[in-house]
Protein backbone atom coordinates (compact mmCIF):
# COMPACT_ATOMS: atom_id res chain seq x y z
CA UNK A 1 0.00 0.00 0.00
CA UNK A 2 2.68 2.33 0.78
CA UNK A 3 4.60 1.49 -2.25
CA UNK A 4 1.46 2.38 -4.33
CA UNK A 5 1.23 5.43 -2.37
CA UNK A 6 4.45 6.37 -3.30
CA UNK A 7 4.32 5.87 -7.05
CA UNK A 8 1.41 7.56 -7.20
CA UNK A 9 2.58 10.93 -5.23
CA UNK A 10 5.73 10.27 -7.93
CA UNK A 11 3.47 10.10 -10.69
CA UNK A 12 1.82 12.94 -9.82
CA UNK A 13 5.00 14.66 -9.51
CA UNK A 14 6.03 14.04 -12.23
CA UNK A 15 3.02 14.89 -14.02
CA UNK A 16 2.83 18.09 -12.35
CA UNK A 17 6.37 18.92 -13.30
CA UNK A 18 5.53 18.02 -17.17
CA UNK A 19 3.12 20.62 -17.35
CA UNK A 20 4.79 23.03 -15.39
CA UNK A 21 7.77 22.47 -18.24
CA UNK A 22 5.14 22.15 -21.18
CA UNK A 23 3.91 25.84 -19.64
CA UNK A 24 6.75 27.38 -19.36
CA UNK A 25 7.57 26.36 -23.07
CA UNK A 26 4.75 28.33 -24.04
CA UNK A 27 5.73 30.96 -22.45
CA UNK A 28 9.07 30.97 -23.66
CA UNK A 29 7.35 30.80 -27.09
CA UNK A 30 5.65 34.11 -26.77
CA UNK A 31 8.54 35.87 -25.47
CA UNK A 32 10.77 34.72 -28.30
CA UNK A 33 7.90 36.17 -30.78
CA UNK A 34 7.62 39.41 -28.73
CA UNK A 35 11.29 39.71 -29.28
CA UNK A 36 11.68 39.48 -32.61
CA UNK A 37 8.67 41.78 -32.65
CA UNK A 38 10.71 44.35 -30.77
CA UNK A 39 14.17 43.66 -32.78
CA UNK A 40 12.19 44.23 -36.47
CA UNK A 41 10.69 47.43 -34.85
CA UNK A 42 14.07 48.50 -33.42
CA UNK A 43 15.91 47.70 -36.79
CA UNK A 44 13.68 49.90 -38.70
CA UNK A 45 13.54 52.92 -36.15
CA UNK A 46 17.62 52.54 -35.92
CA UNK A 47 17.23 52.73 -40.06
CA UNK A 48 15.10 55.54 -39.77
CA UNK A 49 17.03 57.54 -37.56
CA UNK A 50 20.25 56.60 -39.56
CA UNK A 51 17.97 58.47 -42.54
CA UNK A 52 17.02 61.70 -40.59
CA UNK A 53 20.80 61.63 -39.40
CA UNK A 54 21.98 61.98 -42.77
CA UNK A 55 19.33 64.03 -44.47
CA UNK A 56 21.72 66.43 -45.16
CA UNK A 57 21.36 69.19 -47.99
CA UNK A 58 25.21 68.78 -48.56
CA UNK A 59 24.99 64.73 -48.62
CA UNK A 60 21.68 64.57 -50.05
CA UNK A 61 22.92 66.70 -53.32
CA UNK A 62 25.83 65.31 -53.37
CA UNK A 63 24.32 61.62 -53.82
CA UNK A 64 21.72 63.15 -56.50
CA UNK A 65 24.88 64.68 -58.31
CA UNK A 66 26.31 61.52 -58.54
CA UNK A 67 23.56 59.91 -60.06
CA UNK A 68 22.89 62.71 -62.68
CA UNK A 69 26.36 62.28 -63.62
CA UNK A 70 26.19 58.43 -64.04
CA UNK A 71 22.81 58.81 -65.98
CA UNK A 72 23.56 61.27 -68.41
CA UNK A 73 27.42 61.03 -68.95
CA UNK A 74 28.14 57.81 -71.57
CA UNK A 75 29.71 57.18 -75.08
CA UNK A 76 28.01 54.72 -76.79
CA UNK A 77 31.18 53.59 -78.74
CA UNK A 78 32.40 52.74 -75.54
CA UNK A 79 29.73 50.56 -75.17
CA UNK A 80 27.80 52.86 -72.57
CA UNK A 81 24.74 54.27 -72.39
CA UNK A 82 22.56 56.62 -69.97
CA UNK A 83 21.34 53.37 -67.94
CA UNK A 84 24.40 51.73 -67.64
CA UNK A 85 25.98 52.78 -64.57
CA UNK A 86 22.90 53.58 -62.23
CA UNK A 87 22.22 50.62 -60.39
CA UNK A 88 24.46 51.62 -57.38
CA UNK A 89 22.27 54.88 -57.26
CA UNK A 90 18.85 53.85 -57.80
CA UNK A 91 16.42 51.73 -56.42
CA UNK A 92 14.58 49.01 -58.47
CA UNK A 93 11.55 50.28 -59.50
CA UNK A 94 13.69 53.00 -60.59
CA UNK A 95 16.17 51.26 -62.76
CA UNK A 96 12.78 49.64 -64.24
CA UNK A 97 11.99 53.68 -65.23
CA UNK A 98 14.93 54.52 -66.97
CA UNK A 99 15.83 51.18 -68.68
CA UNK A 100 14.08 50.60 -71.82
CA UNK A 101 12.17 46.67 -72.13
CA UNK A 102 13.94 44.23 -72.69
CA UNK A 103 17.50 45.81 -72.57
CA UNK A 104 20.68 43.27 -73.06
CA UNK A 105 22.81 43.86 -69.91
CA UNK A 106 25.69 45.40 -71.92
CA UNK A 107 25.07 47.75 -74.82
CA UNK A 108 27.07 47.44 -77.75
CA UNK A 109 29.29 49.06 -79.04
CA UNK A 110 28.56 51.72 -81.71
CA UNK A 111 30.17 52.16 -84.74
CA UNK A 112 31.98 55.94 -84.96
CA UNK A 113 29.86 57.51 -87.53
CA UNK A 114 26.52 56.86 -84.96
CA UNK A 115 28.65 57.33 -81.77
CA UNK A 116 26.71 59.53 -79.23
CA UNK A 117 28.70 61.09 -76.59
CA UNK A 118 26.76 62.79 -73.62
CA UNK A 119 28.58 64.79 -70.89
CA UNK A 120 27.13 67.13 -68.44
CA UNK A 121 27.57 70.91 -68.70
CA UNK A 122 25.99 72.48 -65.78
CA UNK A 123 23.75 70.94 -62.81
CA UNK A 124 21.58 73.00 -60.38
CA UNK A 125 19.95 71.27 -57.37
CA UNK A 126 17.33 72.34 -55.42
CA UNK A 127 16.52 70.49 -52.04
CA UNK A 128 13.94 69.98 -49.59
CA UNK A 129 13.43 67.24 -46.76
CA UNK A 130 10.79 65.55 -46.76
CA UNK A 131 8.30 63.23 -44.29
CA UNK A 132 10.18 64.05 -40.90
CA UNK A 133 13.41 63.64 -43.28
CA UNK A 134 13.53 60.06 -43.82
CA UNK A 135 12.96 61.21 -47.90
CA UNK A 136 14.28 63.70 -49.56
CA UNK A 137 12.91 65.75 -52.79
CA UNK A 138 15.33 67.61 -55.07
CA UNK A 139 14.64 69.33 -58.21
CA UNK A 140 17.25 69.21 -61.02
CA UNK A 141 17.62 71.50 -63.91
CA UNK A 142 20.73 69.85 -65.77
CA UNK A 143 22.48 71.01 -68.97
CA UNK A 144 23.48 67.96 -71.03
CA UNK A 145 25.90 68.41 -73.83
CA UNK A 146 25.21 66.19 -76.74
CA UNK A 147 27.71 64.88 -79.38
CA UNK A 148 26.43 63.29 -82.74
CA UNK A 149 29.11 63.12 -85.57
CA UNK A 150 30.98 65.54 -84.27
CA UNK A 151 28.25 67.98 -83.63
CA UNK A 152 27.77 69.11 -80.04
CA UNK A 153 24.31 70.74 -79.05
CA UNK A 154 22.92 71.70 -75.61
CA UNK A 155 19.40 70.59 -73.99
CA UNK A 156 18.06 71.32 -70.25
CA UNK A 157 16.88 68.53 -68.67
CA UNK A 158 14.43 69.27 -65.82
CA UNK A 159 13.69 66.27 -63.21
CA UNK A 160 11.76 65.94 -60.41
CA UNK A 161 13.59 63.28 -57.97
CA UNK A 162 12.68 61.84 -54.62
CA UNK A 163 15.83 60.37 -52.88
CA UNK A 164 15.54 58.15 -49.97
CA UNK A 165 18.10 56.32 -47.79
CA UNK A 166 19.84 53.26 -48.07
CA UNK A 167 21.02 52.04 -44.61
CA UNK A 168 23.09 49.01 -47.11
CA UNK A 169 24.39 51.50 -49.26
CA UNK A 170 24.82 53.87 -46.77
CA UNK A 171 24.00 56.72 -49.04
CA UNK A 172 21.12 58.76 -51.19
CA UNK A 173 19.52 56.82 -53.66
CA UNK A 174 16.76 57.62 -56.18
CA UNK A 175 13.30 56.70 -55.24
CA UNK A 176 11.20 58.13 -57.27
CA UNK A 177 11.85 60.28 -60.52
CA UNK A 178 9.92 62.07 -63.39
CA UNK A 179 11.56 63.70 -66.45
CA UNK A 180 9.88 66.49 -67.66
CA UNK A 181 10.18 68.11 -71.12
CA UNK A 182 13.08 68.50 -72.67
CA UNK A 183 13.94 72.05 -72.61
CA UNK A 184 16.10 74.37 -75.24
CA UNK A 185 19.71 75.72 -73.07
CA UNK A 186 18.32 78.84 -72.12
CA UNK A 187 15.17 77.05 -70.80
CA UNK A 188 12.43 77.08 -73.47
CA UNK A 189 10.67 73.98 -75.13
CA UNK A 190 12.48 72.46 -77.90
Amino acid sequence: MRRSIAILILSIGIVVLIGYAWKQKGEVKVYETKYKQVLKENTSLKEKVQAKENNEETKVKKDTDAFLRAFFTYDTSKGEQGWSNIDAYTTESVRGKLKPAGEEKKPEKTPPETTIVSAIKDVKLYYTAVQNGEKANVFSRVWINTTVNGVTSTMQMVLDIEMVYSPEKKKWIVGNISIQQPLGEEGYIN
